[in-house]
């Protein structure tokens, strides 16, 4: 039952509880107090809480002045929001195949969704059949449009449902998934057998998107692709394939897996929570909290419908030449946004603390535009597909147009929230991505392992935009520790800055990147910087960042000016800067001045080093301001201070070594023990390791410094 409280205070304040145990008195609750005016506290007791549907606030679910709406979990409870279905069955094993299927009954809710991306395993992501790397053969369809792709028919199987295919392929920064329509036998050039893939929507991927557009520079036909979703493809342990047309789920356990004592959970919803208020009313949603919650078990399906042919970050063109648009033309922006597990629109004084997003299949939290003051604080975003964080969107040219009364987000504060293991299925994302934002502090956050981009400012290519005030407006990016970003994509930086930030009165940057502390460990490609200023950047400061990675620290390129580079700290030997294609260039209002150089490795403590260190100390989450399974999984690496530092790991061909002690030996080893090399270098604190001859794979390093046994 619900349990009603009253609790008064002083000066008259009076404050409802509501306790639910449950997800219909979840439902009654939230609906009980709609238009209210007290304070109301709904604490949700322990245990998970599978939505039928996204549960949406309105003006109605909010407060106004001073009072406020809280969801939180119960004191000592972890209660979870689940947009998943707990399959619950017998496994049956297919014969002469190590996967099993479950048939799903009608009574589930599955007819919600078409496609489910994704599977949860006993709290972890399970991975979708997949092929290994497919160099696709060419395109197909001239003279009119190109319809598909052809590939080498002995390379993949004749798929018995290719309508459920993708072929995913990784283009520098763009993580594209193409539908597949159809599969059809034909004929090579050269008479051999070939397959012609029909791909849904694929004049959406012309102009930037496309990789493979015949004639243009953009052809990379060396890049592979994967192709995804096939109960062919379900060939190894821990892969997972889900088929809506019998409604049967399959799944290949791993050797230390009971297929009868898992737990599986089929996303079915895209979003579980959905803060909104049209915006023609004028009106916004306000004073709700969200508090010690967890938001699980996420879909998004229109990948699997449509495609996903990424432009930049997490968003997809939905129509042919999207892009034109962010150049000034007068295309219509249609692009689309991957959703989130909670999506905030027309929303006012919203704020999410010590909350967890965990297993999603699109983004954490989106805050849309005509929303503000929100505030983001101590939350931890984990094992999600797409990005961590967005704030606003690509869609500017609505900023400021009195017929849709939208505006952009404007007063947010993300502080302090540890963003872990995101873009996990589209490695274009980003851990916290800004755009069209007025006013906004992202600060003592940690970004740990992103595929791309860890923090991202401002959006529009060339200054396209950057004349309009009422955007890209007084941003700051100070105390975060981004680590081990870049480390799949290509072309970026794990601090990013794009078009112009404009300032208020009596400020001198429209925006300030100042005491972060970035570790570069694992970089695929020397291109760009750990702080990277594209198209169209104005009016930054950068100041006092502590920058430890092989790449060289700074770039900006293209139309960037009025950018001052003072007093970072950075690694000895490291190339200070480099200027990208001097296309209308402006490199003349680019200032580099006080930068400091550490050697922790020559023995002596320079004044830079022992400043680089406290800009270490003070950066990342606050002490007593940690977000949930912080201390369960943060590893923090701080070079300057190790006695042993390695990069780039994977290595393809060198590795680098460092120590605060001279190295004396180095011995590889397999993984079953085997020595395979002893590397004999002369006696140095600083060694580069050649590994290009060895097979890729997983090899363990011993090495021994001088005075040790």
């Amino acid at each position: 039952l619900t349990a009603l409280l009253y609790i008064s205070g002083f000066f008259g304040f009076s404050q409802q509880i509501i306790q639910v145990n449950n997800y219909q008195e979840l439902l009654s609750a939230k609906s009980s107090i709609r238009g209210g005016e007290e304070s109301v506290v709904i604490e949700l007791s322990d245990g998970t809480y599978y939505l039928d549907e996204t549960l949406v606030f309105d003006e109605s679910d909010g407060r106004s002045g001073s009072s406020t709406v809280t969801y939180k979990s119960a004191e000592n409870a972890s209660a979870v929001l689940s947009g998943g279905y707990l399959i619950d069955g017998t496994w049956t094993q297919v014969a002469g195949k190590g996967y099993y299927k479950i048939s799903i009954p009608q009574s589930a809710p599955l007819n919600k969704i078409q496609f489910s991306r994704n599977l949860y395993v006993n709290g972890k992501r399970a991975k979708r059949s997949k092929s290994g790397p497919v160099t696709i053969r060419g395109t197909y369809g001239a003279p009119g449009p190109m319809a598909g792709f052809t590939v080498t028919a002995s390379k993949i199987p004749n798929f018995s449902k290719p309508q459920f295919i993708e072929l995913n392929q990784l283009v520098r920064f763009r993580d594209h998934y193409y539908r597949v329509l159809s599969m059809n036998a034909a004929s090579g050039i050269n008479g051999d057998a070939i397959y012609q893939l029909e791909i849904k929507n694929l004049n959406w991927a012309r102009f930037m998107s496309l990789s493979m557009c015949p004639g243009s520079d953009h052809q990379e036909l060396d890049v592979p692709f994967y192709f995804e979703n096939a109960i062919e493809l379900l060939d190894e342990p821990g892969e997972w394939f889900y088929d809506p047309e019998i409604r049967a789920l399959y799944y290949y356990p791993k050797s230390d897996e009971n297929i009868n004592t898992l737990e599986f959970i089929l996303p079915i919803l895209d979003r579980l929570i959905s803060v909104y208020s049209p915006k023609d009313q004028g009106n916004k949603v306000s004073n709700i909290n969200f508090e010690g919650l967890t938001f699980a078990h996420t879909n998004w399906e229109w990948t699997s419908k449509e495609g996903f042919l990424t432009l930049q970050g997490s968003n997809t063109p939905i129509r042919e030449y999207a892009i034109n648009a962010d150049r000034g033309t007068a295309q219509p922006l249609d692009k689309k946004y991957i959703d989130a597990a909670v999506h905030l629109d027309g929303a006012n004084n919203i704020n999410f603390k010590k909350n967890y997003f965990n297993l999603l299949g699109g983004n954490g939290l989106n805050i849309h535009n005509n929303s503000e003051n929100i505030n983001v604080l101590s939350n931890s975003f984990e094992n999600i597909s797409g990005t961590g964080i967005r704030v606003s969107s690509s869609f500017n040219m609505t900023i400021g147009d009195t017929s849709n009364l939208e505006g952009p987000v404007s007063n947010t504060t993300i502080a302090n929230n540890f963003i872990h293991q995101i873009g996990l299925e589209y490695k274009g994302c980003i851990g916290i991505e800004f755009m069209y934002t007025d006013n906004i502090i992202v600060t003592h956050n940690e970004i740990k392992d992103a595929p791309y981009i860890g923090i991202s400012a401002g959006y529009g290519w060339e200054g396209s935009f950057s004349d309009n005030s009422v955007s890209m407006k007084d941003a700051e990016i100070s105390y975060n520790r981004v680590e081990n970003a870049m480390n799949t994509a290509k072309e970026g930086g794990s601090i990013y800055t794009l078009n112009r930030f404009n300032f208020s009165a009596g400020k001198n940057y429209g925006l300030e990147i100042k005491n972060n502390y970035i570790l570069e460990n694992v970089v695929k490609s020397s291109r760009q910087a750990p702080i990277h200023n594209d198209e169209g950047t104005h009016q930054i400061l950068i100041y006092k960042n502590v920058i430890d990675s092989p790449r060289p620290n700074f770039q900006w390129t293209h139309n960037a000016c009025s950018i001052d580079i003072t007093d970072n700290i950075v690694n000895y030997g490291a190339e200070t800067y480099i200027l990208g294609q001097p296309k209308r260039d402006c490199s003349a209002q680019v200032n580099v001045t006080g930068t400091g150089y550490v050697n922790p490795y020559d023995g002596t403590e320079s004044q830079d080093e022992i400043i680089a260190n406290q800009i270490i100390d003070a950066s990342g989450i606050q002490q007593g301001q940690e977000p949930p399974n912080y201390t369960l999984t943060v590893n923090n690496l701080e070079p300057f201070k190790n006695t042993l530092n390695f990069y780039p790991n994977p290595v393809k061909d060198i590795l680098n070594i460092k120590s605060e002690k001279s190295i004396s030996n180095i011995e590889l080893f397999d993984l079953s023990g085997k020595k395979v090399k002893t590397f004999l270098e002369s006696s140095s604190k600083i060694q580069k390791v050649d590994l290009s001859e060895f097979n890729s794979g997983k090899y363990l390093l011993k090495i021994k410094s001088e005075g040790e046994k």
